[in-house]
C-alpha cells in the first residue's frame, strides 16, 4: 500500500503548513489534469478516476478551516479525536429527464454531476445556505428574483432565478440547491432542503 495513500497533502503536492489558496489551485489543477474524460483507454480512465478521487478527498478535508485543523492534529497525534466525518446526499433531479438522484452534499460549491439515468452532464450547486430571502429586481417586462447563497468555504454568489413560485417560501438560513440546464448557466431547479424532506421547484 502506498505510504501516502491517507495522506491528503501528499495527495495534492504541497506541504503541511501551504496556505489556503494554494491548496486550491493544487486541487484545481489535478482535478483538470486527470479528469477521467481525458483519458479514453480503459487502465488509463480507471487510474485517473482513482487519482480523482484521492484529489477530490484531500480537498473536501483541506478546504474546510474546521477539517483541516482536525485532520492535523489526527496527523500529528497518530489516532483520531473525532469520529469521522458522514457526508450527506441531497435528492437532485436531471434537469434533462427529471430523474432523481442522490448527490454528495458538496457545500454549496458549484460541480458537474452525471445522469445515471440518461446520461446527460449539468452543473449544480449542491448544499449551499441562504444569506436573506430572494428579492425581485428589474425593470417591470424582466422582473428576476436574486437570493444570495453562501457556500460552506465561505463564498458568496448571487444567484439569479426567472421565477419564483409562491409556495416556495425561502428563509435566511435554509440549505438549498441550484440545478442549472445542460450545456448553460440558466438554473432550471431550485431545491430546498429539510430534515428527511428535499422539495424542488422549476424556476425557468
Amino acid at each position: 500500500m502506498d505510504p501516502d495513500a491517507e495522506d491528503h497533502y501528499a495527495a495534492l503536492g504541497v506541504r503541511d503548513d501551504a496556505p489556503a489558496e494554494q491548496i486550491e489551485d493544487a486541487w484545481k489543477f489535478g482535478v483538470l489534469a486527470f479528469h477521467p474524460d481525458r483519458f479514453r483507454a480503459g487502465e488509463q480512465r480507471e487510474r485517473a478516476e482513482r487519482i480523482t478521487k484521492r484529489l477530490n478527498s484531500a480537498w473536501q478535508t483541506l478546504g474546510d478551516p474546521v477539517a483541516r485543523a482536525r485532520y492535523d492534529r489526527t496527523r500529528r497525534n497518530g489516532k483520531s479525536d473525532a469520529p469521522p466525518k458522514v457526508v450527506a446526499t441531497r435528492s437532485i433531479p436531471c434537469p434533462t429527464c427529471s430523474t432523481v438522484g442522490r448527490i454528495p452534499d458538496n457545500g454549496g460549491r458549484q460541480t458537474e454531476v452525471r445522469c445515471s439515468a440518461c446520461g446527460e452532464r449539468f452543473a449544480v450547486i449542491i448544499g449551499a445556505h441562504l444569506l436573506d430571502r430572494p428579492r425581485l429586481s428589474g425593470p417591470m417586462w424582466r422582473l428576476r428574483f436574486t437570493a444570495p447563497l453562501r457556500s460552506d468555504d465561505g463564498r458568496i454568489r448571487e444567484q439569479v432565478f426567472r421565477k419564483m413560485p409562491q409556495e416556495l417560501s425561502l428563509a435566511t438560513g435554509e440549505t438549498v440547491s441550484v440545478v442549472f440546464a445542460p450545456k448553460g448557466t440558466r438554473p432550471r431547479y431550485l431545491i430546498r432542503h429539510a430534515p428527511g424532506l428535499d422539495m424542488g421547484w422549476r424556476v425557468d
